[in-house]
């Protein structure tokens, strides 16, 4: 489900799929041991959220000027 999601926030920018979109999907998903280990790591779960759910976003929407400088390059 987590690579579905990551896919499906991706397409929504017709991008590939980057780290930031698993990243975003994982914390999305419900997981009881992971958040254990993010406060034993003292991580903010929300805060990590937010940041990758922004990162994934500027991706989507083209607002990250050196994702786009990348692409021209890649073509």
């Amino acid at each position: 489900m987590v690579f579905a999601d990551a896919e499906h926030f991706a397409e929504l920018g017709n991008s590939a799929v980057y780290p930031v979109h698993f990243l975003y999907a994982t914390l999305l998903t419900e997981d009881k041991h992971r958040d254990v280990t993010l406060d034993k790591l003292d991580i903010d779960k929300k805060r990590l959220l937010n940041v990758s759910k922004r990162d994934a976003l500027a991706i989507q929407v083209g607002l990250a000027s050196s994702s786009q400088k990348e692409r021209t390059r890649w073509n």
